[in-house]
């Protein structure tokens, strides 16, 4: 037999016929299982068929040994073929830890341009122009570019919370916006699809929430204004409009009438709600635990995008502080409330910063949890 064309396995005859067969597949041929083994060949591809190179095709054989396998592959036409497909099965088994290289291994490696130790005093076959070649090339020269069908990278899937987002942004702004934070967040993670379409459900919700919010305020006012004010009195001034009630100012569903503080926890209503209705203890299971405040500085309103910037970045810089691991080594999602234009307007310049589990509820408190 052979010597390079026997393989001695450190495996069972099952494990060793297993490989192979991996490792035949991996390289293109068709397999059929035989009663004493294996039978694989593998056709030539159209370029190849030009040059008339015969059709790859042999027997493998399993017997047991004292220390594993062994393996006898028996050639039924294009030899030189075999012979370097056994190279190329023998240098990945010994890479994988399941064939020892053998001391005459290199005598009968096969080179990458497709001649062999055993095969170099075979005839070199010409082509019509004249050119020498062997009579067989590597698997790996048997399909170019030209006859190989295209490859495609895998596509990563589309994040559903993105989709998700950008469909709340129209129907329930904040909705939006915090499911659109959350798709970031895991698309950040996972690298899937969809960062457009969240980011485009956070914007569409801050904008919608934005009007929406001067639409309420608006139409309250007008609520408040007495049906004679605006017009003269009996010394020819207008009449004073009558002082108008403090109006509910909603920011991720907490009145103004609530303030937040650090250590708090609060249990989810809604998309994501904070306030007095959700407000529990931080020993039952929880959405969100308020870890950080922090004010911002300005006498103008620096507008929503500002805002938001700033917002995050101080709660990105504070996170580490409290959970003990840096926001983007994190599994954690972090989920802030700034201050409305109406409520800066009033001094309000607070932010305050919250820790959530997209997984799952919490029990306890997060700080040094470092997950």
């Amino acid at each position: 037999m052979d010597k390079s064309l026997r393989l001695s396995m450190s495996a069972t005859v099952g494990e060793a016929k297993a490989a192979v067969t991996a490792l035949l597949l991996d390289q293109g041929f068709d397999i059929r299982e035989r009663s004493d083994g294996l039978e694989a060949d593998r056709t030539p591809a159209p370029r190849a068929k030009a040059t008339k190179r015969p059709a790859t095709r042999f027997r493998v054989r399993f017997s047991s040994a004292p220390d594993g396998a062994i393996v006898d592959v028996e050639p039924i036409t294009g030899a030189p073929a075999v012979r370097t497909t056994v190279a190329m099965m023998r240098e990945r088994l010994v890479k994988k830890g399941l064939l020892s290289a053998e001391p005459d291994a290199e005598a009968h490696a096969v080179e990458r341009d497709g001649i062999d130790a055993d095969a170099a005093g075979d005839e070199v076959p010409r082509r019509a122009d004249g050119d020498e070649t062997a009579d067989f090339w590597p698997f790996d020269q048997l399909t170019s570019p030209v006859d190989a069908p295209a490859v495609r990278a895998a596509t990563p899937p589309l994040n559903a919370l993105a989709v998700v987002s950008l469909v709340l942004g129209a129907l329930a702004p904040v909705g939006g916006i915090v499911t659109g934070a959350i798709a970031l967040g895991h698309i950040r993670r996972t690298g899937e699809r969809g960062r457009g379409l969240a980011l485009g459900g956070v914007v569409l919700g801050s904008v919608l929430t934005t009007v929406l919010s001067v639409s309420i305020v608006a139409a309250v006012g007008l609520l408040l204004v007495p049906s004679g004010a605006g017009t003269p009195n009996a010394a020819g001034e207008p009449a004073a409009a009558a002082p108008a009630s403090p109006t509910a100012t909603v920011e991720e569903g907490a009145s103004s009438s609530f303030a937040p503080e650090v250590g708090q926890c609060f249990v989810k209503r809604g998309a994501g709600e904070i306030g007095e209705a959700n407000l529990v203890d931080c020993g039952v299971p929880h959405a969100y635990e308020l870890y950080e405040q922090f004010s911002l500085s300005g006498d103008e309103y620096p507008g929503d995008d500002l805002v938001a910037r700033d917002s995050v970045g101080g709660c990105r810089d504070r996170f580490a502080d409290f959970v003990g691991m840096d926001y983007d080594e994190s599994r954690l999602e972090l989920v802030y409330l700034s201050p409305t234009v109406k409520e800066w307007g009033r001094g309000d310049r607070i932010v305050s910063c919250l820790l959530a589990d997209p997984d799952a509820s919490v029990t306890g408190s997060l700080r040094e949890s470092q997950r």
